[in-house]
């Protein structure tokens, strides 16, 4: 099989098979109890090697190790089917790895190994190295080092692929420093969200009212006019919604659907994440949405779990789900004032403490918890009033966050695309890699 169409080919590539161009190198480690070693993990999407915690060999154990040599091309074979590729570098030598992190020198003349760590996180490496990772999933999915061997590529001459490997490396280096800091504004704005939110639901718009303490040791103070109350107050009904089995597509018109957990996102209602309801079922009516409905999770990781949103338009064949609670409040409460506050930090401490669950990986809170919760709660009107402010400023933040989004995707569509066209031959490199 080729590792690149037809169409992608430059004349000076050659087939050939991986056996022929690089081989597995194995120099097992006669561990000792006493002395201390640094295991490597290989991370998937091509974003290279990191160190684990240093252990001794007496918490090895029998465990199968090997020294790792630097200029070697590294697999993870659970995860090679995500691309979970490297190059050691110099800083691994010394360091060990299992037998799940075989390593290949690359036959001299033949092959670089950094322009085969750059093939293999193409969508030509990629297709073969999922080929050959046969299994259901996650773990299941063990790469078969043979198979993989046996596998044709189209390759250029050595010294072409160095020249190759040297181009990507300079300017996937630049890229992705630039993502960095793209990454960086937006750790920014999560900021800035979480203190603009923070602010508002525990000290109003005036800067110059006077405070008292909440009573409630991670709300702290709050201005004197408001009250602190239990989320029971301020219920008109408490509701949890349906799972029935459903398609794996979202709804088109007409047709009767479920929203899916990530319906509710960091404070904004997605009402395309849902799931089609299957002909066999009969549609709820009463679990659909209406403007001002409180949307909470009720199961999700530790960090999701009690995530909250506002439905602002009427859905009339979008139902609510199983994971998912509805609040409908008294006219004592803003839907949006309470939900920003269910979002801030303040709002997550409570819901933190009350998570509970089997396993780390899904936790769950219940009708009680969140009944039990305390609010600081200013008058409907003021409440109105923080909300619509803040949430002005929040518009303001989501839409840079999305602008730095989209350059960020555009950077990595960019990074792929040179990538892909340098190692199948589109692109002739020349004197610019030099």
């Amino acid at each position: 099989m080729s590792g690149a169409p037809k169409s992608t080919r430059n004349p000076t590539f050659r087939p050939v098979r991986l056996q022929y161009v690089m081989r597995e190198v194995r120099r097992p480690v006669l561990v000792r109890p006493g002395q201390t070693y640094t295991e490597i993990g290989v991370r998937s999407h091509g974003k290279g090697v990191f160190h684990k915690e240093p252990i001794t060999g007496d918490l090895l154990g029998n465990k199968r190790v090997f020294w790792l040599r630097p200029g070697t091309l590294v697999f993870n074979i659970v995860f090679a089917w995500e691309r979970a590729v490297a190059v050691l570098a110099e800083s691994e030598a010394g360091l060990i790895g299992s037998h799940r992190f075989p390593t290949y020198e690359m036959l001299p003349g033949r092959a670089h190994a950094g322009f085969m760590k750059h093939y293999f996180t193409t969508g030509y490496g990629h297709y073969l190295l999922e080929l050959n990772s046969p299994g259901a999933a996650g773990r299941n999915k063990t790469l078969n080092q043979s198979a993989l061997m046996k596998e044709e590529v189209w390759l250029p001459a050595a010294d072409a692929q160095k020249a190759i490997a040297d181009f990507l490396d300079r300017k996937t280096a630049a890229m992705d420093a630039l993502i960095e800091k793209k990454q960086k504004l937006l750790d920014l704005l999560a900021e800035k969200r979480a203190a603009l939110i923070n602010q508002a639901v525990t000290k109003g718009l005036d800067p110059n009212v006077a405070m008292k303490d909440s009573g409630i040791p991670w709300i702290g103070e709050i201005p004197a006019h408001w009250e602190v109350v239990q989320v029971r107050r301020l219920l008109d009904r408490l509701d949890q919604g349906w799972s029935p089995v459903a398609e794996d597509r979202s709804a088109e018109d007409g047709e009767w659907a479920v929203l899916k957990l990530s319906a509710v996102s960091k404070g904004v209602f997605r009402p395309d994440q849902n799931k089609v309801l299957l002909k066999d079922y009969e549609p709820r009516p009463g679990l659909t949405l209406f403007p001002g409905d409180l949307l909470v999770t009720r199961a999700n990781t530790p960090q999701l779990v009690g995530d909250a949103c506002v439905v602002r338009t009427r859905n009339d064949r979008l139902m609510l789900s199983d994971l998912i609670y509805r609040l409908r409040l008294s006219h004592r409460a803003s839907p949006e004032f309470v939900c920003l506050f269910l979002t801030s930090t303040h709002g997550r401490a409570p819901i933190t403490a009350d998570a509970r669950g089997s396993s780390q990986s899904m936790v769950k809170i219940s009708q009680g918890h969140i009944k039990a919760w305390p609010i600081p709660l200013p008058p409907p009107a003021e409440q109105h009033k923080v909300a619509a402010a803040t949430n002005d400023g929040l518009t303001r933040i989501r839409a840079t966050e999305g602008a730095v989004k989209t350059h960020i995707e555009r950077i990595q569509e960019y990074r792929q695309a040179l990538i892909t066209a340098a190692v199948t031959g589109q692109l002739r490199i020349g004197e610019e890699a030099a």
